[in-house]
């Protein structure tokens, strides 16, 4: 049969078999080192792939069963910065045309080292109102949303609780959120005495999982 180098990874073979709208998915080469280097990060990483991709250039296609996704070949030239500094290669459009990806404008330098894998980059975890601040305002519009722990899979996105990108808004999601970023405590107008109760209740339980204490005004 045809031999293929590069990486190669199935998603059929994967964990994770379908995405919300907006969901995003990892495919590492190590999933136990990346996991330790993201913590919270296993909700959305679908495997592992193999082989190995040149440093310099190489052709990489995306494909749906018969359906080429994206089929382009990147440079080793097109973005400094990415060339063992530490930041990740993004898509300048996520919504581009693919046939633009092989061009060298298609691509930039995260903003941050390491890059943001799993999510888009400078959302906050737990920013679902995206006002740069992970607070009890979030809290109560995600509890509004109704999706906590409700029982139906892939109905939520990450405005609507999904932080960890699994689809879901359940309390893996404030675990992750707390765990890769910082909450602050503030009251909210409007906020109703179930509300609160609610917000408690969560913010006990991730507590609990994550050994985080309340100070005055913030957890730390």
């Amino acid at each position: 049969g045809d031999s293929i180098d590069g990486v190669s990874f199935s998603f059929a073979d994967g964990t994770i078999r379908e995405l919300a709208a907006g969901a995003r998915v990892v495919v590492a080469e190590d999933v136990a080192a990346f996991v330790l280097r993201y913590p919270g990060s296993a909700a959305f990483v679908a495997g592992e792939w193999s082989g190995g991709l040149s440093n310099s250039s190489e052709r990489l296609r995306l494909m749906a069963g018969d359906q080429v996704l994206a089929d382009f070949t990147y440079s080793d030239q097109w973005v400094p910065a990415t060339d063992g500094d530490g930041q990740s290669l993004q898509a300048v459009n996520e919504a581009a045309d693919p046939s633009s990806l092989g061009l060298a404008d298609a691509w930039r330098a995260s903003a941050a080292i390491g890059g943001s894998p799993g999510r888009a980059e400078g959302s906050v975890p737990g920013d679902s109102n995206h006002d740069g601040v992970f607070n009890s305002s979030d809290l109560v519009a995600v509890f509004q949303a109704g999706k906590y722990e409700d029982g139906i899979p892939n109905n939520a996105t990450f405005e609507e609780g999904d932080w960890d990108g699994d689809g879901d808004f359940t309390t893996n999601d404030f675990v992750f959120a707390f765990q890769n970023g910082s909450y602050v405590a503030a009251a909210v107008k409007g906020a109703t005495a179930a509300d609160t109760a609610l917000e408690v209740d969560v913010l006990d339980q991730v507590f609990a999982q994550t050994g985080r204490k309340k100070s005055r005004g913030a957890v730390v």
